[in-house]
């Protein structure tokens, strides 16, 4: 049966091996090419975003044109009804009608040259909108792919990481209440590592070697019993 400092030490390691895979966790290559392919979608978001604002910046220039097209329209044609059908006999009030008949024939000709450089203007918009689309239905799918791989890599080192735990739990309860209580104080403050071995005279958690005097007492105490690193504070064991 292991003495509580052995199975101390042993809570140490396995609490080391749940670190490392906790970072392996986070640093799955899959997960570096998820966040990858998610990135360009944001990015791609953003690109189409503007394109669609400057789209709609257009739509809307243009339709006011054909607005106005339209309103010039109508008011022709209803000069035209009144010049042509008799309604107007005064040659001064008719020359006036077909002077802003020719007005509004020459603004409608100007909205007309507007409303296709508008156009022009789109197509170009209208052709990156579309390879956006296309582009984003590809990185739709990869990042699909992406995010089953990882699925599948995590559940792996999550079923590592449940087996350690559970006999990570199993140690901890063959190491005393208070024991385990201070353990639990220095690995939180020191890096995750509470307990370290005692190699030679040099503590395995901060590399450093002990005073001779220091290594005198460890050698000294009764079995079981356990002393903090003079150096780090890390509970040593030996």
């Amino acid at each position: 049966m292991s003495t509580p400092l052995e199975a101390l030490i042993g809570l140490q390691d396995h609490d080391t091996l749940l670190d490392q895979l906790s970072h392996r966790r986070e640093t799955l290559p899959e997960r570096a090419a998820f966040n990858k392919f998610r990135q360009s979608l944001r990015a791609l978001d953003v690109v189409v975003s503007e394109l669609r604002s400057r789209r709609e910046a257009l739509g809307a220039e243009q339709r006011g044109i054909e607005d106005e097209i339209e309103a010039a329209t109508k008011r022709i044609d209803a000069i035209e009804k009144r010049l042509y059908g008799g309604e107007v006999s005064a040659s001064r009030e008719l020359q006036a009608m077909s002077a802003e008949v020719e007005h509004l024939r020459a603004r409608r000709s100007d909205l007309e040259d507007q409303e296709l450089e508008v156009m022009e203007q789109g197509e170009p918009l209208d052709a990156e909108l579309r390879a956006a689309a296309e582009q984003h239905a590809q990185l739709d799918a990869d990042l699909a792919g992406a995010a089953s791989a990882l699925g599948a890599a995590e559940a792996l080192v999550d079923e590592q990481i449940s087996h350690q735990a559970g006999e990570r739990a199993r140690l901890a309860e063959a190491v005393p209440a208070a024991l385990l209580a201070e353990y639990e104080r220095l690995r939180s403050r020191l890096g995750g590592q509470g307990a370290a071995r005692l190699v030679g005279d040099s503590c395995s958690g901060c590399h450093l070697r002990l005073s001779a005097v220091a290594i005198d007492d460890i050698r000294r105490l009764p079995p079981g019993s356990f002393v903090n690193c003079e150096q780090c504070g890390r509970i040593l064991v030996h």
